[in-house]
């Protein structure tokens, strides 16, 4: 280890990340359209591609409780098991397994989607858990936030393109007017 590294895991406290969206969708179309980072097929933003290990898939049935789904990247693995499903309104999971080669920087430990309808749009929240483990946190936590934050809205566009794919909201609409982001 070295000196911008933590020796003990146990002191690092558990960080979220937060990130809301407003998609022009009713929540039961944007429930069918949830996406884990591994299953977006456009490229991750430049930023994320170089400090991130890339992802490649993801199987497994993240709609069912208790199901582990196996998310493959460039360098390694996570495997996250779905904890809470309550259809068009909420999905959470844990991450039980983590081999990236970035565990000695940082470790997920859960997330959630969360889905509220507003008007004939879904407002959608993204969270993350995690364990920072590079020191001093005050130095290094607005990086990783941003990071995630990045790293939420690649997943929320990646809905996006897929809710109007399927036949949702106008492509005009889509391509045109940027995401209002929440953070």
């Amino acid at each position: 280890m070295d000196a911008t590294t933590n020796r003990s895991e146990q002191l690092s406290a558990t960080e979220r990340v937060t990130t809301t969206v407003e998609l022009p969708a009713l929540p039961a179309s944007v429930w069918r359209c949830l996406m884990f980072y591994e299953d977006v097929p456009r490229k991750p933003w430049p930023l994320l591609r170089w400090l991130l290990p890339q992802p490649v898939r993801s199987e497994g049935d993240k709609l069912a409780i208790g199901a582990e789904v196996r998310c493959t990247y460039d360098r390694g693995h996570l495997l996250k098991r779905t904890t809470t499903v309550e259809p068009a309104r909420l999905l959470c999971f844990e991450v039980i397994e983590q081999h990236l080669g970035i565990e000695r920087y940082a470790r997920a430990c859960r997330g959630s989607y969360e889905l509220q309808q507003v008007g004939d749009n879904t407002q959608i929240t993204l969270n993350t858990a995690y364990r920072g483990h590079l020191w001093p946190r005050f130095l290094w936590r607005p990086l990783e936030r941003y990071l995630c934050h990045r790293l939420h809205l690649h997943i929320l566009l990646g809905m996006r393109e897929r809710l109007v794919s399927e036949g949702g909201p106008s492509a005009r609409v889509i391509e045109n007017d940027p995401i209002p982001l929440k953070l």
